[in-house]
């Protein structure tokens, strides 16, 4: 099955997206160290901030989320499906750092993910090279998810 995503333009406002790096930016002492779900070694390297730290921009991206969601689904061919949680955190991804191939929903504790988002935020004028998202394209046999090597190439807007 080809990758599948939609890009939303403006998600958050400008005056939202640069009080949002301001916080998260101050709050770059309480970022932990990200891991996986399933624990692989050396797999992931990036920091993060949970949604716990960060209550106001949570709950602004689920209301957006909530807000948008009808349109994303009918653009991306999706059945409505009930909501059973958004998961929100912050990660930030320094020189060097990396997650490597995986799937969202691979594990026990994801399994049930439908949809997977992905916000960027940096500062303009943007002081990095790199940072792109690949979406490979996946194949649903006897229950087991196969990652074929195609992928689409999204680059950080």
């Amino acid at each position: 099955m080809r990758a599948n995503y939609v890009e939303v333009k403006d998600f958050l406002s400008p005056e939202e997206n640069e009080k949002f790096i301001r916080e998260a930016i101050n709050r770059r002492q309480q970022y932990m160290e990200s891991n996986t779900t399933t624990k692989a070694d050396q797999y992931r390297q990036s920091y993060v901030l949970f949604s716990k730290k960060i209550p106001a921009l949570s709950t602004l991206i689920r209301e957006r989320i909530k807000q948008k969601l009808p349109e994303l689904l009918e653009q991306l061919n999706f059945s409505p499906f009930k909501i059973a949680e958004i998961e929100v955190q912050l990660t930030a991804h320094n020189d060097g750092c990396y997650y490597k191939i995986h799937n969202d929903a691979r594990s026990e504790k994801t399994a049930s993910r439908q949809i997977t988002y992905v916000y960027y935020f940096y500062q303009e004028p943007k002081a990095f090279s790199g940072g792109e998202l690949k979406l490979y394209d996946t194949e649903l046999q006897n229950s087991t998810i196969i990652t074929h090597f195609n992928f689409q190439t999204i680059t950080p807007h």
